[in-house]
């Protein structure tokens, strides 16, 4: 009777939170870097960082606020910079790109929000899915706002 040799395999779903993480860690650069571009004070970077934070946490159950969240820094950079300094766009791009930016936050949070059920079930306790998953928002975050420090304009 010959055997067979078993070969490992990535399972579906590992694959699947593999990529489910890599675009977090893409999705947050891009947020820190137009942030950065931007030129948010602060408070609005604190503010995410907490939201994040409490998303990352709580889950679905933290998604309205980060949408309120999301929205509210949309609207207070179109009232406060209708543009970043460092670009000049006309009004129809303008509007494209505002979409698109909330369109990344809303993205962003049901990410981080549907993230840390998948991340448990590959092991990780509680408290280590949660801080595996802000770390990763955090560096994304960072990793955005030098690549904007990095480019001259």
């Amino acid at each position: 009777m010959m055997q067979k040799l078993s070969t490992p395999t990535i399972e579906y779903g590992q694959s699947l939170l593999g990529l489910h993480l890599i675009s977090l860690l893409i999705g947050y650069t891009v947020a820190g870097w137009l942030l950065s571009l931007y030129q948010a004070p602060a408070l609005i970077w604190l503010g995410t960082q907490a939201v994040t934070v409490h998303l990352a946490w709580r889950g679905k159950s933290a998604i309205a606020l980060a949408i309120t969240w999301v929205v509210g820094v949309v609207w207070i950079g179109t009232l406060a910079r209708a543009y970043p300094p460092s670009l000049r766009f006309n009004f129809q791009l303008l509007v494209i790109a505002l979409f698109l930016i909330w369109l990344l936050g809303i993205i962003l949070a049901f990410g981080v929000a549907f993230a840390k059920q998948p991340i448990q079930a590959t092991g990780l306790k509680n408290t280590q899915a949660f801080w595996f998953l802000v770390t990763l928002a955090f560096s994304g975050l960072a990793v955005g706002r030098i690549l904007d420090m990095m480019v001259i304009r």
